[in-house]
């Protein structure tokens, strides 16, 4: 830390899961992600850098490329935690070709910021695609699926205040 700047770009989370919830007493933005259960395959590495400050800082490009290698070791989609301040939740997240997170539903409303390729976002009845650039947000407990079939990057920002989620 310098100057009250963190500059901060290690350390992945990756799960295998449906929902959103859960509370497992592990980093709550990968439980929020992927949920647990007994027959759901886990994999997760400790966070090796700060997920809160007054001033964080990131090389999204840098963050994009850490992503991109775990993808290529055969998982089908990957979280590295940005931020885990107060209420707010900031991951990013990688689709590997074919890779989606099922229909689920968050106890804050969310943003989703496509950083990379294109995904197919399920959301109010209605399947739309979105591209590099694209930025939807949607209200709490609006439910919700995530697919993409060649592949895409997004940055997910959740907000837990006033849910049930801010007290976990």
């Amino acid at each position: 830390m310098r100057g009250g700047v963190s500059v901060v770009g290690g350390g992945f989370l990756a799960g295998f899961g449906t929902a959103y919830g859960g509370g497992c007493g592990r980093d709550e933005v990968s439980c929020i992600l992927f949920g647990h259960g007994a027959n759901e395959e886990e994999s997760m590495s400790p966070v090796h850098r700060s997920l809160a400050g007054e001033v964080l800082a990131f090389d999204l490009d840098e963050e994009m490329r850490v992503v991109r290698e775990e993808l290529v070791g055969g998982r089908l989609r990957i979280a590295r935690t940005l931020v885990k301040e107060g209420p707010l939740r900031l991951t990013l997240v990688g689709l590997a070709a074919g890779g989606s997170l099922d229909e689920h539903d968050a106890a804050g409303p969310i943003s989703i910021h496509v950083v990379e390729g294109e995904l197919q976002l399920t959301a109010g009845g209605e399947t739309r695609t979105y591209a590099t650039g694209a930025l939807v947000a949607l209200d709490r407990r609006v439910r919700h699926a995530v697919r993409s079939q060649q592949g895409a990057m997004f940055l997910l920002t959740l907000s837990t205040a006033g849910s049930d989620a801010e007290s976990r």
